[in-house]
């Protein structure tokens, strides 16, 4: 890495068998901006989250909404697979597991279920790279922002 290169931050979780869900555990809090200094940063709680890359946007389950006292800052139509639901919007900020916090994330509410609080999402998993393997029969993922390179098994 060179003085110029930007700091990278990454993280990787291995399951102990072949995963058809990825799951890490993610901190949040209602949106605020880290630049600014305040006295006190609103609280960041953890919860268990799946990384979707058929999701276009994050989602928070109303009981984050309610735990992290969140507000709606407005309404949307989201389609699921039961249909689709009308959906409240809150800013927040996401703590992912390679220490690295993203500001004013917009996510609506939705039920996700078996124990699971929050959906990741494209707009967070575009924001750089992911890797999925299963060597051996146990599924390995790895995630990095930002993206520093193509990486291409057709090769």
């Amino acid at each position: 890495m060179t003085p110029d290169s930007p700091r990278v931050y990454a993280f990787t979780n291995a399951y102990p068998n072949r995963s058809n869900v990825l799951v890490t555990k993610v901190s949040i809090s209602s949106a605020f901006d880290p630049s600014i200094k305040p006295t006190e940063y609103p609280r960041m709680a953890q919860y268990l989250a799946i990384w979707d890359t058929g999701a276009t946007n994050t989602v928070v389950t109303q009981r984050v909404a309610e735990q992290c006292g969140l507000h709606p800052t407005a309404m949307t139509q989201v389609s699921t697979a039961g249909g689709v639901v009308d959906a409240n919007i809150y800013l927040v900020n996401v703590g992912l597991p390679n220490k690295l916090g993203i500001p004013n994330v917009r996510v609506t509410e939705g039920q996700i279920g078996n124990g699971i609080d929050l959906l990741i999402g494209m707009d967070i998993i575009g924001l750089g790279d992911m890797a999925i393997s299963n060597f051996e029969d146990k599924t390995t993922f790895t995630f990095r922002i930002p993206s520093i390179e193509v990486f291409d098994f057709d090769v």
